[in-house]
């Protein structure tokens, strides 16, 4: 029997370490989420570390989630605080319309639980875009004045978007 050159090489080993390492990960999400302000900062580290932990690009995944909580702390927290708001004014509007009895009051909820819904999967996939680094990408001002005229201008010549020809 061949013996290997580390304690976690057989099978029981390496889910061990995998196991253990996701669960501190979600422990220490969980931790940081506590104080609310921070809970976007968190889903953000944890996504990216988890991505890249799971993608075998890392083998050290809290200090993934440490360093990615520290580099993206202002902008998630900001788009988190940005999302509270939106859900805590959509929880108001849905309760103060819960007080009524009328066809409109549970029209008016109905459509307040559906915005509900999608500030909630909003939040979900923002966190992705943040961690994936694309959210500087799409924040980025053009600074090419030629590109918004040409686009202001003439709107029926093609768009080249990620090597596609598009035509309006």
């Amino acid at each position: 029997m061949k013996q290997g050159n580390s304690k976690f090489e057989s099978f029981t080993g390496k889910f061990a370490g995998r196991l253990t390492n996701i669960v501190l990960l979600g422990f220490f999400s969980t931790l940081l989420c506590l104080p609310v302000v921070t809970a976007g900062a968190s889903f953000t580290a944890v996504n990216s570390a988890t991505k890249a932990y799971l993608y075998q690009q890392d083998n050290t995944p809290l200090k993934t989630f440490f360093v990615v909580f520290k580099q993206k702390f202002r902008l998630s927290t900001l788009v988190w605080l940005i999302n509270l708001a939106i859900i805590a004014l959509l929880w108001w509007d849905f309760s103060y319309y819960r007080a009524g009895e009328g066809t409109w009051d549970i029209m008016a909820q109905a459509g307040i639980f559906v915005l509900m819904m999608f500030a909630a999967l909003q939040i979900v996939h923002v966190f992705v875009v943040i961690s994936e680094d694309m959210a500087e990408k799409v924040l980025e001002i053009d600074e090419d004045e030629e590109a918004w005229c040409r686009m202001a201008c003439a709107p029926w010549q093609p768009l080249n978007l990620m090597d596609l020809q598009i035509h309006p």
